[in-house]
């Protein structure tokens, strides 16, 4: 049963990155971008042990790596300059006896960069309406 219950994590997890989005900009850096993918797999990853009822550290650390950025447009995310990036990378993911490997998922991320250009935060766009129109914004900071 707890093979079973990974097994669904893991699909789930790799389903989850399939939906992300990256990020490159000006001063963006691919570090900028790998980190923000970290960031949002780690959200994915702590959500889902919750409602799987799994303990937090239920599976080893995913690693990100050859993120390649396809497409890129500018936009305003809460008042200053931001990006919507698309493209693709590798995953891997460590379960318990295994690494699983997933190459060129797809992601989507949209990013921030700070008045003074020389920070990035995640930015997560927050249905507010009937609609699901993104209202609003969750901005997490990205450490480098």
């Amino acid at each position: 049963m707890r093979v079973q219950v990974l097994m669904l994590r893991s699909i789930v997890l790799v389903l989850l990155a399939v939906l992300l989005v990256a990020c490159s900009g000006p001063g963006l850096s691919s570090r900028v971008v790998q980190r923000a993918l970290m960031v949002q797999l780690q959200t994915a990853t702590r959500q889902l042990n919750q409602q799987l009822q799994l303990p937090p550290a239920g599976s080893g650390p995913v690693e990100v790596n050859a993120v390649r950025v396809q497409q890129q447009e500018p936009l305003e995310i809460a008042g200053l300059p931001g990006y919507r990036v698309s493209g693709t990378c590798n995953l891997s993911l460590k379960v318990p006896g295994q690494r699983v490997q997933v190459r060129d998922t797809a992601f989507e991320l949209y990013l921030q960069q700070q008045q003074e250009g020389k920070s990035w935060r995640l930015a997560r766009p927050r249905p507010t309406d009937q609609t699901g129109v993104a209202l609003r914004w969750e901005l997490v900071p990205l450490s480098l």
